[in-house]
């Protein structure tokens, strides 16, 4: 039975949801949160005071951040629409994340122009390095008295 044993916890944790954690994952999880309010000599009473501690401490960073997301705004490197409109919705981890993200897009992008008329154009566009068959195509036309763009992809 002990050769066994690699599949003893899978039917009493069968049904338990762990958002596909591994019990690695979970124990590391657990030790940063603690990280600096215990250690293997900490006693059990003063475990508990440390555990407040740990939990005001974290309240107290979510707090924080709470605050500085509603009162500032991230500075913004360029003045592009779709960035200032980002800036505005997105808490500051998930603008910072937002603004890595765009930049890798727009620095990685291409573009070569296959032909173009006077009322149309029409590109290729992708990233580079990607092979040439795998770039969209994409089609600029102007249209009324105002010239407006219209893009197709």
């Amino acid at each position: 039975m002990y050769n066994q044993r690699i599949h003893w916890a899978k039917p009493f944790l069968k049904d338990t949801f762990f958002a596909g954690m591994t019990t690695t994952g979970r124990s590391e999880s657990i030790n940063s949160f603690f990280d600096g309010f215990v250690n293997s000599r900490t006693m059990l009473n003063e475990f508990v005071v440390q555990y407040d501690k740990a939990v005001e401490s974290r309240r107290a960073a979510e707090e924080d951040e709470d605050f500085k997301t509603m009162n500032s705004r991230p500075v913004l490197s360029s003045v592009h629409p779709i960035k200032a409109k980002a800036s505005q919705c997105y808490t500051r981890k998930m603008f910072d994340t937002f603004k890595k993200e765009w930049t890798e897009a727009i620095t990685n992008l291409t573009h070569e122009t296959i032909g173009k008329t006077i009322k149309e154009s029409t590109y290729r566009v992708g990233q580079l390095d990607v092979d040439k068959k795998k770039l969209a195509h994409c089609y600029l036309s102007f249209f009324g008295s105002s010239q407006r763009h219209m893009f197709l992809c």
